[in-house]
């Protein structure tokens, strides 16, 4: 059972800003299964989460990553604040579109470690199929020029 109030976070790719914000006025994920596939329901937020990955797969130091213009920007469609667009960084986006399988697991084990989970907990397993999305989105949206962004949504 899903809590009250939480939140799931849908990544998907656009040519920019403006684009970003258009679509998340006419969110439907249904109809977004055109490629690059958006990553549907993560609980990979884009403002804590992001930064530590990116930190994890680049050895940037914290302050650099959220020093990004791009990391976690809120855009507001339309002046919308009931509508959420969030920016993800070129650098995440790189490092993403390049991450191996052992990438991918030593972040998921590193989240792990920090949150007191298990290793092979369903959290971590969930992680790690988010990340695993996430690395084909990015590598998707960088070969079709495209920038990646985050939509949160109540779950």
């Amino acid at each position: 059972m899903t809590p009250p109030g939480a939140v799931g976070f849908d990544y998907f790719a656009a040519a920019d800003d403006l684009a970003a914000a258009a679509l998340g006025l006419s969110w439907d994920p249904a109809r977004r299964r055109r490629p690059p596939r958006p990553v549907f329901g993560t609980t990979i937020d884009p403002v804590v989460r992001c930064a530590q990955l990116e930190e994890l797969l680049t050895g940037r130091p914290h302050r650099e990553v959220v020093a990004d213009p791009r990391s976690a920007r809120a855009l507001d469609p339309a002046g919308d604040p009931a509508v959420l667009v969030v920016t993800v960084t070129c650098g995440l986006q790189a490092a993403l579109a390049v991450a191996t399988a052992p990438d991918l697991q030593h972040a998921a084990a590193v989240w792990a470690r920090t949150t007191g989970s298990d290793a092979d907990s369903a959290t971590t397993r969930r992680d790690r199929t988010s990340l695993h999305g996430l690395a084909r989105l990015a590598r998707a949206s960088l070969a079709d020029e495209l920038l990646l962004y985050c939509r949160p949504r109540p779950r």
